[in-house]
């Protein structure tokens, strides 16, 4: 009689740990970023989508390279990027594992082909960085 509710209380811990080590992640993922307003993110998001992006993410980050981006820097001149510029450049090479520089035309032309379409900007035409 002892085994059997031993082994009953063993099974229920073993299912609760298999439980929390796929629901945690993904648990945490949401409490991490749920304030994140991804039509109009903010220095602090990009140094949390640093850490805890996920490929959800990928596309409102290109998006957002694509709206603050003024292009290239006069003949002479070296380009100068804004510092939430470059951290949503950290956040997209954090969340896909790839580096394209600091150029939004090498990560729009990675996101059209990898997912086969060109990246919805307009979604968030009317949030302004």
């Amino acid at each position: 009689m002892e085994m059997k509710k031993i082994s009953k209380i063993a099974w229920v811990v073993a299912v609760t740990l298999v439980v929390l080590y796929f629901a945690l992640p993904e648990a945490w993922y949401h409490f991490k970023t749920s304030g994140i307003d991804r039509r109009n993110l903010t220095h602090d998001d990009f140094l949390t989508l640093v850490k805890y992006g996920r490929e959800k993410d990928v596309e409102p980050l290109i998006a957002y390279l694509q709206r603050i981006d003024s292009g290239p820097a006069q003949p002479g001149e070296k380009r100068i990027y804004p510092c939430i510029y470059i951290h949503c450049v950290d956040a997209l090479k954090a969340i896909t594992g790839v580096d394209h520089g600091m150029s939004r035309e090498g990560w729009a032309h990675w996101f059209r082909q990898t997912y086969g379409r060109a990246v919805e900007i307009d979604i968030y035409a009317d949030k302004k960085p």
